[in-house]
């Protein structure tokens, strides 16, 4: 038992040894740990009903020169004051600053009256005498404007009247009975608007108005016998 503690003890001796310098502080922490006595059971050959506790007392570690350790010293932290609380700086009202120039008064520019021409006496215009208009003379009958307004065969007359605006000159105009193609020349004048009978037997010669002297009836009562009228052109007028 003391030969085996005697060989671990050079054995631990020939490590530390050759421990380099970052183990040389491990070693010496095994080396004093060895220094307090274990409790070691020693089996025996034959079984016993107890186990017997031998101290063993162990040799003192040689203490080995330790090589000063390369370890770079930590800097300590030093504390730092904190910064003290300081006032916050206060809003100053700064009167807002006009950048607008101040208006000039610009005087106004004298302007110089202009010279207003004096009125000259004009001459009264002269009455100039005018002639009075020539009265204006009515536009000339139209033959359009003559119509037969009514034929009465029993009685043996026919009326026709004038429209126009002007008498009207009847020379050269004829009426005709046309069954039986008997014509009656008229003469004298129509005022405007004026209405003319005229009848065809010289029997009622004093009945007015204008007769063309027929001895006999000219109009056919029983069958169809139109009245035509004429101007002094030729041209017909009306019918009935």
């Amino acid at each position: 038992m003391h030969r085996c503690l005697f060989l671990f003890a050079i054995f631990f001796v020939l490590v530390s040894c050759q421990t380099t310098p970052e183990t040389e502080t491990r070693s010496q922490e095994v080396a004093i740990s060895s220094q307090v006595p274990t409790d070691t059971v020693e089996p025996t050959d034959a079984p016993s009903s107890t186990a017997t506790q031998t101290a063993v007392p162990t040799e003192p570690a040689t203490s080995t020169p330790t090589q000063p350790s390369t370890e770079t010293p930590v800097p300590t932290e030093t504390n730092t004051p904190l910064p003290t609380n300081t006032s916050l700086p206060t809003n100053t009202a700064v009167p807002p600053t006009n950048t607008r120039p101040p208006a000039t008064a610009v005087p106004p520019t004298a302007v110089p009256p202009t010279a207003v021409p004096l009125p000259t006496n004009t001459p009264a215009p002269t009455a100039v005498p005018t002639e009075p208009p020539a009265p204006t003379q009515p536009p000339p009958p139209s033959s359009s404007l003559v119509e037969i307004i009514n034929v009465n065969k029993q009685e043996e007359f026919v009326d026709i009247r004038n429209n126009n605006a002007a008498a009207l000159d009847l020379a050269g105009w004829v009426l005709v009975s046309e069954k039986g193609n008997q014509a009656c020349g008229l003469g004298g004048v129509m005022q405007p608007g004026a209405t003319l009978r005229i009848y065809a037997l010289a029997e009622d010669a004093g009945k007015g108005g204008y007769n063309c002297n027929f001895g006999s009836p000219i109009w056919n009562n029983s069958e169809s016998d139109p009245a035509v009228l004429y101007d002094n052109s030729g041209a017909e007028v009306d019918r009935w």
